[in-house]
């Protein structure tokens, strides 16, 4: 088990005076967002960022724009204490917050859960990030108020609300990963994105397309296998809102998803050596969402959310030495939501209460086949999960200086009943003559989640790659309760932003899938079994800092130090590292309209398994940006993403980036 020792303290502290003594060295210089003009629904009511009692951190369009991010895993790859892990057996990254797994991670846009493409895990690159006003992360357990896929935290999306008559926008981008691409072409990768709003009294009308499409690259070209996938990511949205009166509207929001990516194998065939073996993955993702609301900030208001989901995905493989498709999984998802919120002012309380009812149906069939014979396997069988939930909270403020922020959330579950999950939320602020401000905010919440529907039937059977994922239908729910506690100062005359916060998430039950040593070597296969570790826990702190420097600079700085323990065993958990930091620097350069950008990342070294046997090595990684604002209507941007070339070993389990250095040149146009 790892301890807080005295070199992490120093460190720690040192990084700590030299952010106080940077705030206090700036000079006043004007910056291009103001806190307290953020907006942000942290609490399920819109707010101010300065203004929230549960932490939150905000990634804004302008920062998608300035890092040419083509997805929302790109977007969050910069947010302090977030790390962005494989999706294991697909393509693909899920959120992890706090140590906690994107399992536990509830993505939403606009409100509305995004369905997990593997029933378990969303995956961010699956979201593209074409018309969003801005990205929202809470971190720690908001079970009370966002329901049960929310013990490590919830990243909200909220898409861009235009005003005026007619807007539009489209980039086009593209590169290459230099001599690892599979093909020679300077745009190994191609990427095209356009949006259109019509808006007028009644009626606004949104249409955003985004089309990513590649050529493959590998990292070992005298192998037969690729690692980088060969094929299309298309996402086609809309929305569509008729306002009966300014205060009653109806929107409507369609959404597409659709992927065909293959990746190229090896696998050893006896008597021949290593054969190729062609991995197919194509999903298709139909969304339609449906919202009613009436009643302004001020006063009585509600909103009815609803939404239906399909998923279809297939995985194949495919010998290309042989005249049929080898293996073939067939999953099919089905989900449905209704949710119902009001919000009622009531003096210095503002009540927010209502429910939610849904309900998720899962298929999957594998089909292996070897000439003429066809085996049928039914791995999930019309799996259903069905929730009813309510919720309840309160802002009470207290003088002019003090926010409780009360609430509670009762879950049922048909298999594994009901459960009430309370939070209490504060926050304490002071404003000084000079306009600085101080929050200081405190939070205990309990994090309730039920075993998903892959982790309780799912069989991944992989073997002629060499591992098998097995589901567990005994699994018990896992419980969280997640402490929160941070001191900000904000300061009035430049914007600047530093945070220190301590968080604490000790939970019971927690689903994890880990290698079975034992069974792995009756099999001789890499066997993964969903199970439960009867206790956990993540804790640790956050530092987080932006200052302007002067001369057109400005710095961003995120470290994080953090345990992760099995509290029976006393190992840490995989995949955790002890040291996480994040650096960013801009410079508006003297050339009107040049700014440059540095982000670094540099993780420490951690355990891949729970016996804590084998180590992943710390990184660093190093993207570079260049914007370029010819006018008011046209751009022209380049970067480097992973300018070190930092680089996982294939051949391993390994924790390093999976993509090697990527060179890439755009241009982007709006009206």
């Amino acid at each position: 088990m790892r301890c807080c020792t005295f070199s992490h303290l120093t460190f720690a502290g040192l990084l700590l005076n030299l952010s106080f003594a940077s705030l206090a060295a700036t000079p006043i210089q004007a910056t291009s967002q103001q806190l307290d003009s953020i907006l942000v629904t942290g609490i399920r009511t819109e707010r101010a960022l300065a203004d929230i009692p549960v932490r939150t951190e905000v990634v804004s369009a302008a920062d998608i724009e300035k890092t040419h991010a083509k997805d929302l895993q790109e977007a969050l790859s910069h947010v302090p204490g977030l790390q962005l892990r494989p999706i294991h057996g697909k393509t693909g990254y899920g959120v992890w917050l706090q140590g906690i797994d994107a399992n536990r991670v509830l993505i939403l846009v606009d409100g509305n859960p995004v369905s997990a493409s593997t029933g378990s895990a969303v995956d961010t690159s699956q979201i593209a990030v074409t018309d969003i006003e801005r990205i929202q992360i809470i971190k720690g357990a908001a079970s009370a108020m966002y329901g049960t896929s929310a013990m490590g935290g919830v990243v909200n999306i909220i898409t861009r609300q235009h005003s005026q008559p007619v807007t539009a926008s489209i980039t086009a981008s593209g590169g290459s990963w230099g001599d690892q691409d599979l093909k020679s072409n300077a745009l190994a990768q191609r990427h095209l994105k356009g949006q259109v709003a019509l808006n007028n009294d009644a009626w606004s009308f949104n249409l955003m397309a985004d089309v990513r499409d590649q050529d493959g690259w590998t990292a070992t070209p005298n192998s037969i296998s690729n690692e980088g996938f060969k094929g299309h990511k298309r996402n086609l949205a809309s929305q569509v809102q008729y306002r009966f009166s300014p205060d009653f509207m109806f929107t409507l929001s369609p959404r597409i998803y659709q992927e065909d990516l293959t990746n190229r194998l090896s696998e050893f065939a006896p008597g021949i050596g290593n054969v190729k073996v062609n991995k197919k993955e194509q999903t298709t993702t139909l969304h339609l969402g449906a919202r009613l609301e009436k009643g302004s900030e001020n006063e009585f208001n509600w909103s009815i959310n609803a939404l239906t989901e399909n998923f279809k995905g297939e995985t194949a493989q495919d010998k290309p030495v042989t005249q049929w498709v080898d293996q073939q999984r067939d999953t099919d998802i089905d989900q449905q939501l209704v949710s119902l919120q009001m919000n009622y002012p009531l003096g210095n309380h503002h009540l927010s209460f209502g429910g939610q009812v849904s309900e998720e149906t899962m298929d999957v069939v594998q089909y292996k086949r070897t000439g003429s014979t066809t085996e049928r396997l039914v791995e999930v069988d019309n799996a259903t999960a069905s929730t009813q939930e309510v919720f309840l909270q309160d802002s009470w403020f207290i003088g002019e200086h003090l926010e409780l922020l009360p609430g509670f959330r009762a879950h049922h579950d048909k298999d594994a009943g009901t459960h009430l999950s309370p939070m209490m939320n504060s926050l304490f602020f002071t404003t000084f003559d000079s306009g600085d401000r101080i929050n200081l905010r405190l939070g205990v919440g309990n994090g309730y989640r039920v075993a998903n529907l892959k982790e309780r039937y799912f069989v991944f059977d992989h073997s002629q790659f060499g591992y098998k994922v097995m589901g567990n239908p005994d699994l018990e729910p896992e419980s969280s309760i997640s402490y929160q506690a941070g001191i900000e100062w904000l300061k009035a005359s430049n914007n600047a932003r530093l945070e220190l916060s301590l968080f604490r998430n000790d939970i019971t039950d927690l689903i994890e899938s880990d290698q079975d040593l034992s069974e792995s070597a009756i099999q001789n296969l890499q066997i993964f079994r969903y199970q439960n570790f009867e206790k956990a826990r993540t804790q640790g702190a956050e530092l987080v800092l932006h200052t302007p420097l002067g001369l057109g600079f400005s710095f961003d700085l995120g470290y994080t130090w953090m345990e992760a323990t099995d509290r029976i065993t006393g190992k840490d958990l995989p995949s955790r590292p002890e040291h996480l930091v994040k650096l960013g620097l801009d410079w508006q350069t003297p050339l009107e309209g040049l700014v440059l950008t540095a982000k670094a990342k540099y993780e420490s070294q951690q355990f891949t398994d729970s016996e804590n046997i084998n180590k992943t090595p710390a990184f660093s990684v190093l993207d570079l940006k260049a914007n370029y604002t010819l006018n008011p209507h046209w751009r022209i941007f380049s970067g480097i993403n992973n300018a070190t070339n930092t680089q996982k070993d294939f051949t391993q389990a390994d924790n390093r980036p999976e993509e090697g250095r990527f060179i890439y040149l755009g241009m982007g146009w709006k009206y």
